[in-house]
């Protein structure tokens, strides 16, 4: 296997189209994007809710991404420089935006909530950050039994590490303990569904390798592994799901499920 490239570009050659674009979709659907809005995507990894919005808006407003990793930022930009987008992009924490109050219409948060070490702190910025009347998007995993393929990875790399690292994104909220950090922070008019998705992927071979590659992006306790120790986990882990890949493809192509929360929000337009 020759050498990996750098994790942030591998989460937006694979993950994102496999993955975070079908469920961009659908966290998009459940907001009102108007022309003029002001939208402020948090955690936005390389940009794939940012990006969808500005494209559906077509320039009729602001988009903003604002990520922790500045290599996720530095993706991001580029992918929205290559697609015509007028996004701008800030390395930041979502504990403590930096932005004043009251600035935006929408606040989205795709697929994050559940690595914020202060989730109260953070929706309270979200909070903050919107207008009075202003709409807070979320999505968050469920359980991971509900996630197909991903539990076969999950378990896989506990297996082969010793870690359930990868069992982190997973049932960190359950329906109402969201409803309940929402309210907390303050949102009224709390709708959460609970939404499947089938996703599928074209090259099953290179899939494990595509995955351990990605996570060392995307998830906390993957970062920080070099390319050999990158390339050795991929091999190691492979060996371990070759069946589950097996059992998931069909016609050539890899298939399999998603499962998460998807909850919507909004500040009074009296607070």
């Amino acid at each position: 296997m020759s050498a990996p490239r750098p994790p942030a570009e591998t989460y937006e050659a694979f993950m994102v189209p496999f993955r975070f674009r079908p469920w961009a979709a659908e966290l998009l659907e459940r907001i009102t994007l108007k022309p003029g809005i002001r939208l402020l995507d948090i955690a936005c990894g390389t940009g794939i809710v940012a990006r969808t919005a500005a494209s559906r808006m077509r320039g009729a407003g602001m988009v903003i991404g604002v990520d922790m990793n500045p290599a996720m930022i530095e993706v991001a930009a580029r992918a929205a420089t290559e697609e015509g987008l007028d996004i701008e992009w800030q390395v930041g924490k979502a504990e403590s935006l930096p932005f004043s109050d009251g600035s935006f219409d929408v606040v989205t948060i795709q697929q994050a909530l559940q690595f914020f070490p202060d989730k109260p702190a953070a929706l309270r910025e979200c909070f903050r950050v919107l207008i009075p009347g202003g709409t807070l998007a979320i999505g968050i995993w469920s359980d991971l039994e509900k996630q197909g393929i991903q539990q076969n990875y999950a378990e896989a790399v506990e297996r082969v590490t010793g870690s359930a690292s990868m069992h982190v994104p997973y049932a960190s909220v359950t329906e109402d303990s969201l409803s309940g950090l929402l309210s907390g922070a303050g949102f009224g008019n709390i709708v959460i569904d609970e939404v499947m998705i089938e996703l599928t992927f074209d090259d099953p071979d290179n899939f494990v390798g595509l995955m351990v590659e990605s996570t060392s992006a995307g998830v906390p306790t993957m970062h920080g592994r070099s390319d050999d120790e990158r390339v050795a986990l991929a091999h190691d882990v492979a060996r371990e799901m070759a069946e589950a890949v097996r059992t998931h493809t069909s016609g050539g192509r890899l298939q399999t499920r998603s499962t998460a929360y998807l909850a919507v929000g909004t500040r009074s337009q009296t607070q």
